[in-house]
Formats: structure tokens, sequence, C-alpha cells
């Protein structure tokens, strides 16, 4: 959640991660940050950042904010044997689900990884999902809108 001293929703999300992970802002190397996805009761920004290798035996866990961390590798998330779907009934959409690692990666954190698969390896990844918008920003720069790109292959379904 943000707080009043955040600069951004950027600075949120390196602060988070610090009072979850206690990886420091020195560490993180941001990518980019997505549109703002609205769940429920908030709103959320996904950021896309390279921390290096993660060994999650090894993190700093802050146990009133994580119950525990685990990874995926890229390789068994682009697998299409590892990749199936969940029906949501309220409201219709369907959504990935991601079964390679040690928990089933779903829902809304699903859709998230979804984007950004999408955005880091478009070359690998090549499933489309007309619930979810692209974490890609229009050639504007403009946040509120999704890629062309995403509208075109809309489109073609």
């Amino acid at each position: 959640m943000r707080d009043k001293n955040d600069v951004d929703l950027q600075e949120t999300a390196l602060r988070e991660t610090w009072e979850e992970l206690k990886i420091p802002r020195e560490k993180i190397d941001v990518w980019t940050t997505g549109n703002l996805i609205g769940k429920s009761d908030v709103n959320v920004m996904p950021v896309l950042a390279y921390i290096g290798e993660v060994v999650p035996e090894e993190l700093k866990i802050n146990p009133d904010e994580v119950e525990e961390a685990f990874v995926v590798s890229l390789q068994k998330l682009c697998d299409p044997k590892l990749i199936s779907f969940t029906n949501f009934r309220r409201p219709l959409l369907t959504l990935p689900c991601y079964l390679g690692g040690k928990y089933r990666v779903w829902g809304f954190t699903g859709a998230i990884t979804h984007m950004a698969l999408e955005c880091l390896v478009p070359q690998v990844y090549k499933y489309n999902f007309l619930s979810i918008q692209s974490m890609q920003k229009n050639k504007s720069g403009d946040k509120e809108s999704v890629s062309s790109d995403y509208n075109a292959r809309r489109s073609k379904i």
C-alpha cells in the first residue's frame, strides 16, 4: 500500500520489497511499470524489475507481510504443458494458471505473470487472453490505454 511519504507507486513497490523481503532498493533494477489495474477494492500497478538470482531460503521474510516466497523459472512459466486456465464466474473471465513451481500461480498474480511474460519473452510465450490487458504502454506513453498491438490481436480473435 502506498504511504504518504512515497513519491510515486514505483517508490511504493521498492519500499514494500524492502519491508517484505529485505531486498535493498540498490539491488533492484526497475525495467518498467505497467498500467494501473483495478482489483475489487484496490488498484495495483505492476513493477517489472531485475534483482538477480533469488534463493527463497536466504530471503529475510517479514512474517507479518509474507507467508512464504518461492520462484518459478521462465522456462517452466513458458512451457505449454505447465499452463492451464481458470474460469471465474464473477466477473466472468478466464485467466492463466502456471503449474511449474511449488505452488500454482493463478488469479490476479497469474494475470500479472502473463503480462510480464508477454513483454519479456514474446518470441517464446504465445498465449493470448481476452480478459487481460497488455502491460506494454502505447507509443505515446499513456498509462491509461492499452497498446495498439493488444487491440490488434484482440480484434483478430
